[in-house]
């Protein structure tokens, strides 16, 4: 094995042991470093040197539940999920989440989220914009924005002065969401874009 590849090997398996305080992130790194080493003796030794700080992590209690979420947060986050695909399983962000949506839940987890689900919003218009096919983009006081789907038919009709006209957004089947404007006795369809 020549120098360098020692060297290198030797910088890449102290850092794993130095750094991993700050927990996950830090450990993902070392294996990629690890990952990285094309001598074989010297990438499997790098993985024996991370193995005990992957068993130290798996053996760490699991974070602390989050705060209740409050009824400002709910909202502000109603109809996000349609920017994953409408009623689609959002991503996977970490190994805790990995497989999750698989596991069963218990009744008193499926109470708990219902309870905790927010099933529409009501807000004021700050502006609105039509595009050339008359379909129109809508900006609340809230700071959302929520767009009528292509495959509407309905035409709306605002007030000139946006900040006085009303919507509520409800979810709808198949993880769809549905709009009714004040001044407007149809339904339309909508997602949100922010």
């Amino acid at each position: 094995m020549n120098r360098k590849a020692l060297v290198l090997a030797a910088a890449f398996c102290t850092v794993p042991t130095i750094a991993f305080s700050d927990g996950r992130d830090n450990l993902m790194r070392a294996l990629s470093n690890c990952a990285q080493l094309t001598i074989a003796s010297s990438r499997l030794a790098c993985y024996d040197r991370l193995a005990p700080e992957f068993d130290r992590y798996l053996k760490s209690p699991a974070a602390a539940p989050p705060p209740p979420v409050t009824k400002e947060e709910k909202e502000s986050r109603f109809g996000l999920d349609n920017l994953f695909g409408g009623g689609e399983e959002k991503p996977q962000t970490t190994p805790q989440q990995f497989g999750e949506e698989r596991v069963e839940k218990t009744q008193e987890q499926v109470a708990r989220a219902k309870e905790e689900e927010i099933d529409s919003i009501t807000a004021h218009l700050t502006d609105y914009a039509l595009n050339a096919f008359g379909k129109f983009t809508v900006f609340l006081d809230n700071g959302q924005i929520w767009q009528q789907l292509d495959a509407d038919s309905g035409k709306a009709h605002f007030d000139r002065d946006p900040r006085r006209v009303k919507v509520k957004i409800e979810r709808a089947i198949f993880g769809t969401y549905s709009m009714t404007i004040s001044g407007n006795t149809k339904l339309f369809k909508v997602k949100r874009v922010r």
